[in-house]
């Protein structure tokens, strides 16, 4: 397995990759996510993310295919008395093709998002894993992840 920096010629096989999780998604929270209005993510997506100042996309590749990718960016914790200032890695998208799950794939993308953290002098990284993503969560609890705050919410409209 090779893990490395996503190229503009990697977007189509990312996009299918979130399409995946993009349908679990909408799948287990109509009330929060939709279907989009076209299938994965745009062009213009994964180039925002490759060119923001302060922020990576990584694949991994098995066998020349492209079956997981990693979206993460650095984020400033703001300057109010209760917080200490500083800044912070944000994981926004990790997907694993299904077929390939359970072998070492997001293990992998994630060792590569902690060293990207590491070497920017960011001593935390953070990530949102939805509460019907019991697979997530677990994956991330065996890395060592813990909850640290809930969000949480209610529909008014019931």
């Amino acid at each position: 397995m090779i893990v490395r920096e996503a190229a503009s010629t990697d977007y189509g096989a990312m996009s299918a990759l979130c399409e995946q999780v993009d349908a679990l998604h909408a799948e287990a929270r109509p009330d929060v996510f939709c279907d989009p209005p076209t299938p994965g993510r745009s062009v213009a997506y994964f180039d925002s993310r490759r060119e923001e100042q302060g922020a990576a996309a990584f694949v991994a590749e098995l066998d020349g295919l492209v079956v997981g990718c990693a979206i993460v960016r650095l984020n400033v914790i703001p300057d109010i008395p209760i917080l200490r200032a500083g800044r912070f890695a944000y994981l926004e998208e990790l997907v694993v093709a299904r077929q390939c799950r359970h072998r070492g794939v997001g293990e992998a993308l994630m060792r590569r998002v902690e060293d990207w953290a590491r070497n920017r002098q960011v001593a935390r990284l953070e990530l949102t894993a939805w509460e019907f993503n019991r697979g997530a969560i677990e994956f991330y609890q065996a890395l060592g992840y813990a909850t640290n705050y809930r969000r949480m919410g209610r529909n008014l409209s019931e």
